[in-house]
């Protein structure tokens, strides 16, 4: 472990040989590239941190159209949707939309989050 130490000096091999140390956790936990040729697959913090998925948040004005990027993205990657278009038209159009992607949403089992519908500001904007 001690000429593992200089390879990885991060983890302290050198003071320590086992998954217990604070250390080592902290050194874990910063993601997958931090998981060494040296860890053991089948220890379940290190098969966890393999498995993870990079999250991507994508912006989406239109739930329906949304629904095949969805599905493409969810291979790759933790989804995030983010709803947000005051430029919709009135506010009862707006609701009907959000309402359609909500329901992509929950279809393709993804998170999301609500922007604000703020049709002032947005007007303020493009004047």
């Amino acid at each position: 472990m001690a000429q593992y130490s200089s390879l990885y000096p991060d983890y302290g091999f050198d003071t320590h040989v086992a998954y217990g140390t604070q250390k080592h956790r902290d050194t874990l936990t910063s993601g997958k590239q931090a998981v060494t040729g040296i860890h053991r697959t089948s220890y379940k913090p290190i098969k966890n941190i393999l498995e993870q998925k990079e999250k991507v948040l994508v912006h989406i004005c239109c739930g329906p159209d949304a629904s095949v990027p969805l599905m493409d993205l969810k291979k790759d990657y933790e989804v995030i949707a983010y709803w947000y278009d005051p430029n919709i038209q009135p506010a009862a159009e707006h609701e009907k939309r959000f309402d359609a992607f909500v329901q992509v949403c929950e279809i393709e089992g993804v998170q999301y989050i609500r922007g604000e519908y703020d049709v002032k500001n947005f007007f303020k904007k493009i004047k």
